[in-house]
């Protein structure tokens, strides 16, 4: 939202498994730069970079195509800068990785190495330990429905185990689902996993040994494969679920938290990292199809705050008022703007949202924002409009980045510009109607041969899903 870095045309751009695809650069001269990897279409995964302040994005640089992207891929990144990916081929299914070499230009892409080739693969996990080996697991799926987790190592991401045909361990055997995160602590590994209506642990020392006995986290109606877990800096283990609610619990190597329940429901994207040790869960609301708004919350103290969105501007418009120009009148239509109630958001004079030459429809925030979102009972037909915003002189005319709209369908997704970044810094607040913000104003400059008449109006756009750096 700040930052446009790249369009894409995948239905799972940042992975449809539980991945950090923000990742940044630890120590050394460029310490701070952040990468960013993404499926720019179905089967090819780019990459872009930034160094601080961020604003600037690289060209984003094709790492690899012929991806199974909805498969999931995922990547971490070590103290030298090196990136590991890991992802799913997508004529064979096998789990390959690739090391991304880091340099002063960039990232230099190497050969791809096969993790592991047979049957069908899918949703890979990776992790560093504290001895910079690296660990993956994922799920295989043989005779269908039966599925399997596995975990395979590498020193050095060139070869895992004993090579492509070594299974590794097998943690879970059997059943019609097997979705697995594997996290490092600074003394064990841990596989979370859910598994045909269980979410379960299992466990060991990085160092050498076997895997615990799977101990269950969850079971029956409260378990979903939309879970992640994440470890704290002295070894606690936390885990974060969707469900009917969201859900939550801890383990401190001796036994397990209570349950935490989040009583929300239209839940997504749930993401969990610890933020100066305390736990911080990212997520999204559905607001309706493919439109979702992120949420944060901070566990302190053994609780949950309340939810907080991540980005203020993305939410019910502050003020809509549709200014009437043949009686010169105001009519506020904030409340209508945010109800469910259908064909609601019209001036009472016109019966319409717009009708006639001069007619104005404003949308008000108290920040600068770029998108608002139209929902029409009844879209308009033979009018034009124009867009405009308050530059501290007058309203400066201009042509949103989504195109000039005839307000003609039902769902209008106003996108004025691309980012925030692309914002006018010259737009100002001012007062409608004795009501100061910053305003985007609609006015029909010929009428229409049938007016639109709203139902909705907001600023939540088709965002989808979230990932932030940890």
């Amino acid at each position: 939202m700040q930052v446009h870095i790249a369009a894409t045309t995948a239905s799972t751009p940042l992975s449809a498994n539980r991945s950090s695809l923000l990742l940044e650069v630890p120590s050394g001269a460029r310490a701070g730069r952040r990468a960013a990897i993404f499926l720019s279409d179905p089967g090819t995964l780019q990459l872009a970079y930034a160094d601080r302040p961020y604003r600037t994005w690289s060209t984003p640089v094709t790492l690899t195509s012929g991806v199974a992207g909805d498969s999931g891929f995922t990547a971490v990144i070590e103290s030298s800068g090196d990136i590991v990916l890991v992802y799913i081929e997508d004529s064979t299914f096998d789990v390959v990785s690739r090391r991304l070499t880091f340099t002063e230009a960039g990232w230099q892409v190497n050969a791809a190495v096969t993790v592991y080739t047979g049957d069908v693969n899918s949703e890979p996990s990776l992790a560093i330990a504290p001895d910079v080996t690296l660990w993956v697991s994922w799920s295989r799926l043989t005779s269908p429905p039966v599925r399997h987790i596995h975990v395979k190592s590498s020193a050095d991401g060139a070869q895992w185990g004993t090579g492509p045909s070594d299974p590794g361990d097998v943690i879970h055997s059997g059943g019609v689902q097997a979705s697995p995160k594997i996290v490092a602590g600074p003394n064990r590994l841990h596989v979370v996993y859910c598994a045909t209506d269980s979410l379960l642990r299992c466990s060991r020392e990085w160092s050498g040994g076997s895997w615990s006995t799977p101990e269950t986290i969850a079971s029956g109606a409260e378990v979903s494969s939309h879970f992640d877990a994440a470890v704290r800096s002295d070894g606690l283990l936390a885990v974060a679920w969707i469900a009917s609610f969201l859900y939550y619990r801890e383990y401190d190597g001796a036994a397990w938290s209570p349950l935490q329940t989040i009583e929300r429901t239209g839940l997504n994207n749930v993401q969990l990292s610890f933020h100066h040790d305390s736990a911080l869960l990212t997520f999204t609301q559905v607001v309706d199809t493919n439109r979702h708004k992120p949420y944060y919350l901070l566990r302190i103290d053994g609780s949950f705050d309340e939810p907080v969105a991540v980005d203020a501007r993305i939410d019910k418009l502050a003020s809509v008022f549709a200014y009437h120009a043949a009686s010169g009148e105001f009519a506020d239509l904030t409340d209508a703007a945010g109800s469910a109630q259908a064909a609601d958001m019209a001036h009472p004079n016109s019966g319409r949202l717009l009708a006639a030459v001069g007619d104005r429809l404003f949308l008000g925030m108290d920040r600068p924002f770029r998108f608002a979102r139209l929902g029409l009972s009844t879209p308009g037909a033979g009018g034009t409009i124009s867009f405009s915003y308050w530059d501290g002189t007058l309203w400066r005319g201009f042509t949103p980045h989504s195109g000039v709209s005839a307000l003609d369908t039902t769902n209008i997704d106003l996108r004025f510009w691309l980012d925030y970044q692309s914002i006018p810094v010259d737009w100002q607040k001012c007062a409608v109607d004795g009501d100061v913000r910053f305003w985007i104003k609609i006015e029909v400059l010929s009428s229409f041969t049938t007016g639109p008449i709203g139902s909705v109006a907001d600023t939540v756009s088709d965002l989808d899903a979230i990932r932030i750096a940890r």
